[in-house]
């Protein structure tokens, strides 16, 4: 694999994990009463309220709750593996064909 298409692939990765995390701030906001009118809602746009939902809900250790549909806990879960998982994938991407 030559190097774009590495870099290709962990700007896929960031894409993939942004509008996981967006689509999880937007049913977060459907389902708890808590956080329904906190931020507003993310739109096409990107801007400072989507991310800082966004960061707040990955670091918030106190979601999901147990009232929490499945599906929500699993999107919370899985956003937040994905964006631990993110510097290594951009170490992989960056030194991977540097030989």
């Amino acid at each position: 694999m030559n190097p774009a298409e590495s870099l290709l692939v962990a700007v896929l990765y960031g894409y993939v994990f942004y509008f996981l995390a967006r689509g999880t701030v937007t049913r977060l906001m459907d389902i708890d009463e808590e956080y329904r009118d906190r931020w507003s809602r993310p739109g096409w746009s990107a801007n400072s309220s989507n991310s800082f939902a966004i960061l707040h809900i990955m670091f918030n250790m106190n979601l999901p709750k147990s009232a929490h549909p499945t599906s929500l806990r699993r999107r919370i879960w899985i956003a937040r593996v994905m964006m631990w998982l993110w510097p290594f994938v951009l170490f992989v991407a960056f030194f991977i064909d540097m030989r």
